[in-house]
Formats: structure tokens, sequence, C-alpha cells
């Protein structure tokens, strides 16, 4: 029986020892894991390898590019209901063999292995079912990708695979299987059918991060209790179910948004997670805090002021507000390089502390990492994405947790795209009487492009808000059964006239049309290394140029027949490129009216500046696209339009005092 089997067996005695001994299994219960196909396994075990390579790199940009970690503490959070069983008392990210040491004092001397690992602890869970609270900068998200490389690491075959999931993004008019399959199809790259077959059949465990960025806060600042796309996201994950079982999951909000929920009047399925066990991040002990700085400081003589102030009182206030590892993680960074820590002793409110450490931060981070960006550059450049990420002037869609560069034309809004659209086609029709009596062409030819033009100008009265990048897969004709069946017939029909015609010009249309979509089929593998930002958009622009070039091979050789060779490229080239640039083109020509309608407002290689901020840290990669490395960066600089000035002042540091005996 496999380890992960769950047997429960209450047995009667009936008899003396000595007589004849009757033991009977008065009920068995064994949960067993359902076979598996062979192929929905190597499906997984691929998925399973993306997954790894996207979040460990996330995991590195959290931890600062350090190997440091800091063993976060939780303790569960009794609630009334229906919470999930086996759930122990409190817990720790690591296992007890892989923490580091504490500093003086410390709590991994003097907690042994008693314990549980966050693997250990979410395994133990039935159903598996967690939620993750904790105050802004806890180390929720952090805890919650330990969780998932774990998984990873441990699992086994026919075991779900763990995929993180940003909550801003999901609009929970669909359902949670088809946001799985959505995110597995736009970031790993997989074709909707295996998506929907590893979903259906529970091969994929959603880590849901963020149930408090799906809704604006109140003006104040404070959660809104209403909050109707968080509760629609809790009654949709509430009907998540494996079988006869609530289905397994991982979801993570701040502790203030989960109470204002559960503070409401509505259904306990709207109000909180059920059948799960919540538990609430731990402040990091001084001792733990003193450890990590003292192994992120490289330079004693200037970190000593404020290393002896926090040995010295463990429990002041700078102590309590360097508690968090998002706090600890800015200090580590600012100071880095240059700087003196000990003025640090002179920020005594959060907040202060906060502005004085964010305001320094990207400095830091291009000293750090030079990348020919200056520091005011890049803050300007990051401003308008962080309000779009926050959904600043966006009422209709909410925050965009996600940066990906095809969707980035939703700052401007499809309708100046629209209005580009119809300029091009003014220009179209202003510059076809100068080509016509340029080239010398016929009325007929010039008609005809013409209505060509305005049927593609008219094709769509607006664009649809959902447009996916397309990739070269997309040009296999298989894809779509109805579709090829009707393209066999007409290859069938078009080689018979060819055959009593002996016009070549029409086996060249078959042949375009079939043998090179079957030449770029060969060409595809399945999914294999998740695409970066720019990737996709260069598979956007090849599979949109190859596809224009098959319509214009296919238009030639039709137009040939009743116009001239030079006639039928005027007629099939322009059009072509229009139609693909403003009626069809999807998410190219959509990144391209963006860059024109932002021109001057961000670099001239946006991509590039993009995957530098996630080296440095100030982004994190999120399958295809961007998030913010933190929701507090993200706010501070939305607010901030310009980048601080950089403080000269050296403050008087102020010698740490030892408390009496």
């Amino acid at each position: 029986m496999a380890d992960d089997d769950r047997v429960g067996v209450r047995n009667t005695v009936h008899g003396g020892l000595r007589d004849s001994t009757l033991i009977q299994a008065q009920s068995v219960d064994v949960h067993r894991h359902e076979v598996v196909p062979r192929r929905w396994t190597t499906w997984a075990e691929d998925l399973a390898r993306q997954v790894r390579d996207v979040e460990q790199a996330a995991w590195r940009r959290l931890l600062g590019d350090d190997h440091r970690r800091i063993d976060l503490r939780y303790r569960l959070v009794d609630e009334a209901g229906r919470p999930a069983r086996n759930a122990r008392e409190a817990g720790r990210t690591l296992a007890f063999e892989s923490a580091l040491p504490s500093g003086p004092g410390g709590s991994s001397e003097s907690e042994p292995s008693r314990l549980p690992d966050i693997w250990t602890y979410f395994t133990s869970l039935s159903p598996r079912r967690l939620v993750i609270t904790g105050p802004a900068g806890s180390g929720k998200t952090m805890l919650a990708l330990e969780l998932l490389l774990a998984l990873i690491e441990k699992r086994g075959p026919g075991h779900p695979v763990p995929v993180r999931i940003p909550l801003a993004s999901w609009d929970t008019r669909t359902s949670l299987d088809e946001l799985l399959i959505d995110q597995l199809r736009r970031v790993y790259d997989w074709p909707r059918r295996r998506a929907r077959q590893l979903v259906e059949h529970r091969l994929v465990l959603p880590v849901l991060d963020g149930l408090d960025e799906m809704d604006e806060p109140l003006p104040s600042g404070h959660t809104d209790p209403n909050a109707p796309r968080a509760r629609d996201a809790l009654e949709a994950l509430n009907r998540h179910q494996h079988g006869r079982e609530p289905g397994a999951l991982v979801l993570t909000v701040r502790d203030e948004a989960y109470a204002a929920l559960a503070r409401s009047e509505e259904p306990d399925r709207k109000r909180r997670l059920l059948d799960a066990a919540r538990v609430a991040v731990e402040p990091v002990p001084a001792p733990d805090a003193l450890a990590y700085i003292t192994e992120r400081a490289t330079d004693r003589t200037r970190w000593q002021p404020l290393l002896d102030h926090l040995a010295a009182y463990p429990d002041g206030p700078l102590a309590q507000r360097l508690s968090t590892p998002w706090r600890l993680c800015l200090v580590a960074t600012v100071y880095e390089a240059g700087g003196d820590p000990g003025e640090l002793l002179q920020r005594r409110r959060a907040r202060k502390l906060d502005e004085f450490l964010l305001s320094r931060y990207i400095q830091a981070v291009t000293a750090l990492h030079p990348g020919g960006h200056d520091h005011a550059d890049a803050h300007r450049w990051l401003h308008p994405l962080a309000r779009h990420a926050r959904g600043d002037g966006d009422a209709d869609n909410g925050p965009h947790a996600v940066l990906a560069l095809h969707e980035l034309w939703r700052m401007e809004g499809a309708r100046k795209i629209f209005d580009t659209r119809l300029v091009a086609s003014l220009i179209a029709y202003i510059l076809l009487p100068w080509v016509s009596t340029a080239f010398g062409l016929t009325p007929n030819v010039v008609g005809f492009t013409a209505a060509l033009i305005a049927g593609a100008t008219l094709a769509w009265k607006d664009y649809p808000l959902d447009v996916n990048p397309r990739t070269l897969r997309h040009l296999v004709p298989w894809r779509h059964p109805g579709l090829v069946a009707a393209l066999l017939a007409v290859t069938a029909a078009v080689g018979g006239a060819t055959w009593l015609a002996l016009d070549f010009r029409w086996a060249v249309s078959a042949v375009a049309g079939m043998v090179l979509p079957a030449a770029v089929a060969s060409l595809l593998r399945r999914p294999s290394d998740v695409a970066t930002p720019r990737q996709v958009m260069r598979q956007e622009f090849t599979a949109t140029a190859a596809s224009a070039l098959l319509v214009i091979v296919g238009s030639v050789a039709t137009l040939s027949h009743w116009y001239s060779f030079g006639d039928s490229l005027i007629i099939a080239v322009p059009v072509t490129l229009y139609g693909a640039a403003f009626s069809y083109g999807g998410a190219g020509s959509r990144y391209l009216a963006f860059r024109y309608g932002t021109r001057g407002t961000f670099p001239l290689r946006l991509g590039a500046f993009l995957d530098w901020a996630a080296e440095a840290g100030l982004l994190r990669r999120s399958g295809s696209g961007f998030e913010f490395r933190h929701r507090e960066l993200r706010d501070w600089l939305a607010d901030h339009t310009t980048a601080a000035r950089p403080s000269t002042a050296r403050p008087r540091r102020t010698p740490p005092r030892r408390s009496a005996g």
C-alpha cells in the first residue's frame, strides 16, 4: 500500500485469546489515488518542470538574490464551522534539519522538530485546503512558494502539480477550472485540450495568491467589507470538488481583509473558505531578524550600530518594525552597496520607515544591478505601470496584477486602437488614386482593392476584449477537425481542377494551404519551456507574418486568373498587410498601437527594461508576464510620480544603550 493511501480499520475481537480468535474488520476506509493514464502522468511531469523553473526564479527574487531564508512560523486560527481535519496547532516553513541557526536566544534551538514544516503540515490536512493569512509583508507569498516548490520536489507519479495564480486577474464570471485552463494555456503554452484534461482530472492544484487584491480598498485605505469579487471567488472555491471531497487548494489573503469578509451577513460560502485550515504567519522573532541581517551584512563596520541596537533592544520599536520579511529585505538591499544603516535608529514610526526605505530602494537596486538605466528613469517608467497594475483609472476591469506585454494596450483602451484603424483606412483611400496613377493600374484593380479594405475595416465594429497572442501552433490545420475536413475537400476539388486545366498556379495555392502548415507543424513540439514576455511577442509577430505569407501566396495564385501577376501583388499585399495590422492582427497590432499611443512614456526597448527590472528585483516574472515585487512597492510607485532625491546628509549616529544588568 502506498504511503499516501489512507487506511482506517475498526476491529472487533470475539472470544478469548486462548480460544479460536476471530478478528472482524467491520469497516475499512481506503483512499487510493485513481489510476492515471500514462500520457497524463507525462504531461503532469512536463508541467511540474515548467512550474518549478518559473517559481524557483520568483522565489530567488523574493529572497533578494540571496540564499538566506527566514524560517517563518505560523499558528492555527480557530474558526467555528467546518475546519479541515488533522490541522496542527503550529508549524514552521523549513524542515528542522534545513533551518539555518538563529541568533543568540533564537527559537531554532528551543523548538526542535516538534513543529512540522509546511509540506508536512499541508499534506496531513484532510481535505488539503489551506488559507495563509497575515499582515502586509509578513511573508504569505513566500510561505506559499516554499510549499509549492516542496510539493513539486516530493510529488509522486499521478500527484497534482501546484500552479500559482494571482487572483486579481480572475474574472469570477468564469469558473475556477476555466481559470486554471487559461493559466496553463497562456502562461505555459499548453493546448487547451490537454490543459482541460489535466484540470478536470485534478492533476492541477491551484495556489491562489492575493484574495485581498481582487477589490479596490475604501478611500480610507481599509478593506471594502462588501468586496463583491472576493465573495464570488470564495463561493467558487467552496464549489471546487474532487469527486465527493472538497478540492485541494492553497489561498493567501491579508488577515484584515479575511476578517472583514467573515464579519458580513452573507452565507458562509461567501464569507470564508470552508473545510480548510487557516494559519496566521507570525512576526519574525528578533533573534532571527538579527541573524538574517548579520548574514547579509558584508561590511560589519557600517552595520554594527544597527546590529548592536537590535541585540540590546529585541523588544524595542525598531525590532518590532523589522519583524516582517519584506522590511528585512528592504533594509538589506538598501544598505548592501553603501550608506549608513544606523540612520534607521531615527525612524520611530512604521509608516515613516517604509517611506524612507522605499524612497531609496530603486536607487539601491540600480546600483547593485547596473543595466544602463538611471534610477530616476526607472521610477518614471514604472510609475504608469504601477498605476495600471493597481487599477487606477480603469473602473471597468479593476487591477491588473500581471503585466503582460500583449495586454498593456489596455492602458490606452480599445477605442484608440479603433481610431487608429479608421485613420489608416482614410490614408489608404487617399493613397489609392496616387498608387493607381503611379503604377498605371486599371480601375478594376483600384475598385477591388478599395472594396477589400472597406470590408476589412468594417469587419469588426470593435476589438474583443480578450485576444491572446498566437504561436505557429495556431497554423496547424488539424487543431480544428471541421476545418480540416473542409480544407481536404477544397484541396481535392482544386487538385481535380488543376489536373484538368494543367494550371500550376492553382497547385501553388493548394501547396501553400496544406503543405506549408504541415511543415510548420513538424517544427512544433509539446510544451517545454515557458516563453518569456518578449518571446511571446516574437511568436505573435512570427505567426502573423507566416499567416500573412500564406494568404498572399494563395491570393496571388487565385487572382492571377483575372489579373496580371503584378496587379495581383498590388491587390494582395497591401490588403493582407492592412488586415493583419488593423483588423485581424490581434495582440501584435494592439501592442504596436499601444507603443505608438504611449511614445515617450516608456523606453524604446520596453521588454528589455522589464526583463532587467525582474532580474534586479523590482518585478518578478509570473509566467509570460510580470508582477511587482511587493504590493507596498507597487502602491508607493503609483503614488509618487518622480523619484525622491537621494539624501546626502549623514544622520548622527546614536550609540546603543544596553539595559541595566
